[in-house]
């Protein structure tokens, strides 16, 4: 008799050692369940903060870019270097542009930031009308019109005729930005012939030299 109650007390022992072991187990995959949900959430919340500091950080290139504009126009120097305007990271990227970069964006704008990436990338920062077009239509813009010949013109006349973010280079074929070119740029506000006399001249050439 006192064999059995002791085989009994030992089966009851295994099986609370069994149930505690299985109990740990639970408690253990509820734990890491818990710890996997909070982790995604912690991600989650990451990349949404990213995303809204990107938007914060163009917002402040875009200001940026405007003061150095109006200081082009008073003749003066810029106040912010093209790296401080650079996009962190243009210049790893710069071969692959994303294909929603500027979709949705204004036209000016557009043209701006492809400009300003270009000069931090490769330190040569005006382009031809082709160049900007190409490059806009890689990074998502729309243009309105029926075919590229089209587009290219509307996106000549917006350069041309917009010379406090845009000056055209002696070349008479690249663009860059005003800001770039401060001395210029005054000139350009106070004789307008140096922007827009030759455009109609220029235009015929340009629509089959700049491809």
């Amino acid at each position: 008799m006192k064999v059995n109650v002791l085989e009994h007390e030992q089966v009851s022992f295994r099986s609370d050692l069994d149930m505690g072991a299985e109990l740990v187990t639970l408690l253990h995959h509820a734990g890491t369940d818990r710890s996997k949900a909070m982790t995604e959430h912690i991600d989650q919340t990451i990349a949404d903060l990213r995303t809204l500091l990107k938007k914060q950080e163009d917002q402040v290139r875009g200001t940026k870019r405007t003061i150095n504009s109006l200081l082009g126009m008073a003749g003066k120097d810029p106040m912010y270097s093209d790296a401080e305007l650079a996009e962190e990271g243009a210049s790893a990227s710069f071969s692959t542009i994303a294909s929603d970069r500027w979709y949705g964006q204004p036209l000016a704008t557009a043209i701006q930031d492809y400009l300003s990436m270009r000069r931090a990338a490769t330190g040569d920062g005006p382009a031809t009308v082709a160049e900007i077009y190409d490059a806009l239509l890689t990074g998502g813009y729309e243009f309105e019109a029926k075919n590229a010949d089209y587009a290219k013109r509307g996106l000549r006349s917006s350069l041309t005729k917009n010379p406090r973010a845009f000056h055209r280079l002696p070349d008479g074929k690249r663009f860059g930005l005003t800001e770039w070119y401060p001395k210029k740029a005054n000139k350009t506000a106070t004789d307008p012939a140096e922007s827009g006399d030759r455009d109609s001249d220029e235009s015929s050439d340009q629509d089959g030299g700049d491809e």
